[in-house]
């Protein structure tokens, strides 16, 4: 997997640094180095080499920074391809300045990562209302977690708030959609988050499905193993479902999946034929597919993550234009049945967030009218 990535963050870096050797060779055009001088050529490629470094190790937060001054630049490209043709004087010179010290991009690409930065940190309570098409016999008030991706940007006191405001929505059920931990979680934060959710308590309790990170399948090297993990949530009383059914009650039906990167996992047809039509049937699905397919089986609602509503943009709106989930973020509907996507309560892989928010969802599922 790690060869992946670096391989993918040469075919960026490259470029990458053949765009800033002129970025540089022009900037130095300010400090008297003429563009055609070898002084001018040597300095620009050890100054783009140093940018472009930055660059190789695409999991480190150092990507993202040249990613986002590689942005800036490139917008700033867009500009002076407009503004140069002003045919004012002054203007020239003051534009022509900013265009070549680079200062724009700079100070764009620092606003928008220290907005990433709090974004990421900034925890919303998103809430939706849904409706049953079906008779249940009370309302059901649900709260979500998902993608929490422990380690990576949350820190103790911050998930313990986060947590304390769950506790205080006095839900009838919560719910872990997945990717909770990955495979920069230590052992040590994976039992410590444990034992914080372990404190949330609710009518039906806590129910937990895996998703594709959860279970280290991305790393030769974890820092636990997904028997472990099982353990500290059953340990932790946090029922772990995998394509497994549970009836709660007053009519409701929880139906939790293996996730979608689970080679021969049960088909939904097989699970909601173990339930009564009548009832209304909640599944916790990590990946937001099979959306027809589970329309078609009778599933009422759907909650889902994995998507952070992209995290990185335009990350989002890319993978929206070309359809890499079938949902993005958000509800949606399909005749009866509706699908929630939660942008999750943290992100993975970098501690900033610039596309979508960081929330935990609180879902009330009411009578008919």
């Amino acid at each position: 997997m790690a060869i992946i990535f670096y391989l993918l963050a040469a075919g960026f870096v490259v470029p990458a640094g053949i765009y800033f050797y002129f970025f540089f060779r022009r900037l130095l055009t300010l400090f008297g180095i003429e563009k055609k001088t070898k002084k001018s050529r040597a300095l620009a490629v050890l100054l783009a080499a140093a940018v472009a470094a930055l660059g190789i190790r695409m999991m480190d937060f150092s990507f993202m920074i040249m990613l986002h001054l590689l942005l800036a630049c490139f917008f700033m490209e867009l500009a002076n391809f407009l503004l140069k043709r002003i045919p004012q004087e002054k203007f020239q010179r003051v534009w022509s300045f900013l265009y070549k010290s680079g200062i724009i991009s700079v100070v764009v690409a620092v606003v928008v990562l220290t907005y990433g930065y709090f974004n990421m940190h900034n925890v919303q309570r998103t809430e939706y209302t849904v409706e049953a098409a079906k008779a249940v016999g009370s309302d059901l008030k649900v709260v979500q977690i998902s993608d929490l991706h422990t380690g990576t940007s949350l820190d103790k006191k911050e998930m313990e708030e986060c947590f304390k405001q769950i506790q205080a929505e006095e839900a009838d059920l919560l719910v872990l959609t997945g990717d909770i931990f990955d495979e920069t979680t230590t052992l040590g934060q994976m039992k410590e988050t444990v034992d914080m959710l372990s404190k949330i308590e609710t009518t039906y309790g806590s129910y937990y499905i895996f998703g594709n990170h959860d279970v280290n399948q991305y790393t030769a090297s974890p820092a636990y193993t997904s028997e472990q993990l099982k353990e500290a949530l059953a340990g932790a009383g946090i029922k772990v479902l995998e394509d497994e059914v549970i009836e709660l009650a007053d009519g409701y039906t929880l139906i939790g999946r293996q996730d979608a990167s689970v080679k021969n996992r049960a088909s939904i047809a097989s699970l909601t034929s173990q339930v009564p039509e009548k009832n209304f049937l909640l599944l916790l699905d990590h990946q937001p597919v099979d959306l027809a397919e589970n329309a078609e089986a009778g599933i009422d609602l759907q909650l889902s993550g994995h998507t952070h509503a992209g995290q990185i943009w335009p990350m989002g709106f890319l993978s929206k234009l070309v359809g890499v989930n079938e949902e993005y973020y958000g509800i949606h509907d399909i005749k009866n049945f509706r699908v929630i996507v939660s942008s999750g309560m943290a992100g993975w892989g970098y501690p900033i967030r610039t596309e979508g928010p960081s929330e935990y969802v609180v879902i009330n599922i009411v009578q008919p009218a």
